[in-house]
């Protein structure tokens, strides 16, 4: 087990890149409490915002519970099942109250952390039990889950303990990653459908695929968007944009390796949530926030920003920028060496990501 994990460890780090070397220094004091203090400016803003989602939310809960007529559990919460809609509603909705001003004045004590997140989760498993799932505040969900894994913590305790900095930073790593994976899984979605198995089907790296999509949902549904008018004149207009978007999320989970990709990431994916709204009349409102408190502002970010080193940090371009600006003997072996690795984890959530709709087909 011990050399597994070593193995995995030595993976993890080559698997950064040489354009990260400088990055891998020893232990710093100083830095390592700046990013514990980013991490926890990070949970501060979440709770506050999260005070004014709750409350959001509490009308949608009450609407439900007086028009419904039964509860259509889609997640195993058989409580509610068994207390019915109404009173389900009601505990639901004073929980989510309490708790979110609870986690709004007390963020620091893992308590009142723990409380937001269980009652958030039984808000989105009750707001998917009315006939329509709404998956825009899963990945807020799982924010809140993984922020109740946090320690309690005081000013004093943060300053002068190492242990609770790094159980802070490593809950951040280990939920940025999962929000990483699940944009890789996206993208990754997206180059799948680049061959598709029905040729009557367009590819999604066709040059008018954007396009497709777009006008495709605004005509379904009878709508007009700010953009919509432009794709359907010069439908090429939208390829780059989509290839950046499937390139950003496709290599997604790689920047939790790179921290110099995260603002960069971050900011094209901000950039992306909003811009549906522009192509599609699709709005997106929390995306763009757990984008920039998790990727732009994220406590592993660079302290500074380095243009050439966010560059040479992309995956595969970086590399081929790099052996192109070095004396490297053979370029493109340089290149592989750097390389190989991303392809190894993009390959590995590949299969992951399709096998379950090969399981599907072959019980079928």
């Amino acid at each position: 087990m011990i050399d597994i994990a070593a193995r995995a460890s030595q993976f993890a780090r080559r698997l950064s890149g040489d354009a990260a070397r400088h990055q891998r220094l020893p232990y710093d004091a100083e830095v390592h409490r700046w990013r514990a203090h980013e991490a926890w400016q990070v949970v501060r803003i979440f709770y506050a915002v999260m005070l004014v989602i709750m409350f959001w939310q509490l009308s949608s809960i009450w609407d439900n519970a007086n028009t419904a007529q039964a509860v259509d559990l889609r997640w195993p919460v058989i409580w509610m099942q068994i207390a019915g809609v109404k009173l389900s509603a009601t505990l639901v909705l004073f929980g989510m109250f309490a708790s979110a001003v609870l986690g709004a004045v007390f963020y620091r004590h893992r308590a009142a952390r723990i409380a937001v997140a269980l009652f958030f989760v039984q808000h989105v498993a009750l707001n998917t039990s009315f006939g329509y799932v709404n998956n825009s505040l899963h990945i807020w969900m799982w924010m809140s889950i993984g922020f109740a894994c946090l320690p309690t913590v005081t000013d004093q305790g943060l300053v002068h303990s190492r242990q609770l900095r790094q159980q802070t930073l490593t809950v951040f790593a280990w939920l940025t990653g999962l929000v990483l994976l699940f944009y890789t899984l996206s993208g990754i979605a997206k180059l799948i459908g680049a061959v598709p198995l029905d040729p009557d089907k367009l590819s999604s790296l066709a040059p008018d695929a954007l396009a497709y999509l777009v006008l495709n949902r605004l005509l379904a549904a009878d709508e007009v968007s700010v953009l919509g008018d432009l794709l359907a004149m010069v439908p090429a207009a939208g390829w780059p944009v989509y290839l950046l978007v499937i390139y950003v999320e496709a290599f997604a989970f790689v920047a939790l390796f790179r921290p110099a990709l995260l603002q960069l990431f971050g900011a094209i994916l901000v950039v992306f949530h909003i811009g549906i709204w522009f192509f599609m009349d699709i709005q997106f409102p929390m995306q763009p926030l757990q984008v920039l408190l998790l990727l732009v502002w994220s406590p592993f970010r660079p302290r500074q920003w380095n243009t050439r080193e966010t560059v040479q940090a992309l995956p595969l371009f970086g590399s081929a920028y790099l052996a192109a600006t070095t004396h490297a003997g053979n370029k493109l072996a340089y290149w592989w060496r750097q390389e190989w690795r991303v392809f190894v984890v993009i390959g590995v959530l590949t299969v992951l990501d399709i096998l379950p709709e090969l399981i599907k087909r072959t019980l079928a």
